[in-house]
């Protein structure tokens, strides 16, 4: 480690100097606006993965949101007017993608968490480790809750919802789907209004995942590896987020 490294390590350690995550860019209040020093104690695995979900975060996902915000849904409706016609068919292609991003943010935060999972509970567990390998997600979420050791964590709940929703994106329509539209009905609470029948037949097309859903999702895999021994984590930043002013649903 160089001179001016280890110089600015030890500054971070007497709380000076730039705090441990990057300040959001347009994202209201700033993660590091109550971010503590790094304590020397911190779970490396931890404190990594929780620096990789919060950058993910508001380098990738809150821009995208914010450049691809979706559009009052259009019913469906007859016209003779072309550019009515053309009108309509844009606004409807472009919430379509906004929401096919949103959806697929929601698998790629899913997936990113699983593999964190693994990583970190087999380096708990070695011996552990190729069952930790195969392990189904209801499973991983049983071994994570006895590593924090705490059996009851709020946050769990939206991280097996989470594993769900990806499980739902990346395999499409079938058994996840379905069990999902019965747990989780709200993501679907816009369908009937905009198609009156035919779209349950593609659940995942019409499931719907909220900027609210996604940075719900992100403080609870935040708040969980601050658990694990990462930082603490402050939430000032979320109800202010740049994603909640440009969509509140």
């Amino acid at each position: 480690m160089g001179s001016g490294k280890r110089q600015h390590v030890r500054r971070l350690q007497r709380g000076k100097g730039a705090a441990p995550f990057p300040t959001a860019r347009g994202s209201g209040l700033a993660y590091n606006s109550r971010m503590p020093v790094i304590r020397e104690d911190s779970d490396p695995v931890a404190l990594t993965a929780q620096a990789d979900i919060h950058r993910f975060y508001v380098r990738v996902i809150l821009p995208a949101m914010m450049e691809f915000a979706p559009a009052e849904d259009i019913p469906g409706f007859e016209t003779t007017d072309l550019d009515v016609f053309l009108e309509s068919a844009s606004q409807h292609t472009h919430n379509a993608l906004c929401y096919e991003m949103r959806r697929t943010f929601a698998l790629v935060l899913g997936a990113l968490f699983e593999r964190q999972l693994r990583l970190w509970l087999s380096g708990k567990a070695p011996a552990e480790a190729k069952k930790i390998e195969t392990d189904t997600w209801l499973g991983l979420i049983g071994r994570a809750k006895v590593a924090v050791g705490a059996p009851i964590i709020p946050e769990m709940a939206d991280l097996e919802t989470l594993g769900s929703v990806a499980n739902a994106v990346r395999h499409g329509n079938g058994r996840s789907t379905t069990k999902l539209l019965k747990d989780a009905p709200q993501f679907w609470d816009q369908a009937p209004k905009v198609s009156k029948s035919g779209w349950e037949s593609d659940l995942v097309g019409n499931m719907r995942i909220s900027g609210a859903d996604l940075e719900k999702y992100v403080i609870a895999v935040l708040k969980f590896w601050h658990r694990a021994g990462a930082s603490q984590v402050p939430m000032a930043w979320c109800p202010n987020s740049a994603a909640n002013r440009q969509e509140h649903t």
